[in-house]
C-alpha cells in the first residue's frame, strides 16, 4: 500500500472510531501532517488528500467502507470491528489492519511488514 493510502485509510478509521472531527493525522515515521477536508460519516467518505491533491470517495454500509483513491486509480476496502479496523488493498493485493485508541491510530501494512502510527489533530 502507498503511504498516502495508508495515511488516508489512519484518518478516516480515527475519525469514524473516535467521531472526532480531526483535519489531519500526524505520520510519526514521516514526522509530517497530513492534511484533509471533507466528509467522514457513518454513511459516507469523501475526502480530500492535500499532499496528493486527490480524494478518496466511498460508502460506509455498517462496519464496511469502500474506498475508491483517486490518487492511484484503485480501491480499497475496509472493515471495522469496534476500535480495530481491517481491509485490503486492490493494487497491491496485500491485507493490512489496525487499531484506534483514542487519537491515536496504528496500522499494520502486509506487503511492507511493518507498522505504522498515526495521532489524529
Amino acid at each position: 500500500m502507498q503511504a498516502g493510502q495508508r495515511a488516508a485509510i489512519a484518518y478516516i478509521a480515527g475519525r469514524l472510531v473516535t467521531g472526532v472531527d480531526g483535519r489531519s493525522v500526524f505520520d510519526r515515521a514521516a514526522r509530517d501532517i497530513k492534511r484533509y477536508s471533507g466528509e467522514v460519516s457513518e454513511h459516507q467518505v469523501d475526502i480530500f488528500d492535500y499532499q496528493r491533491q486527490h480524494h478518496v470517495a466511498g460508502n460506509v454500509a455498517g462496519d464496511t467502507i469502500e474506498l475508491y483513491d483517486y490518487a492511484s486509480g484503485t480501491h480499497l476496502v475496509c472493515q471495522l470491528a469496534g476500535d480495530q479496523f481491517r481491509g485490503f488493498d486492490q493494487a497491491s493485493r496485500h491485507r493490512y489492519e489496525g487499531r484506534v485508541q483514542g487519537r491515536h491510530i496504528s496500522l499494520y501494512d502486509y506487503e511492507t511488514r511493518a507498522r505504522y502510527d498515526y495521532d489524529l489533530r
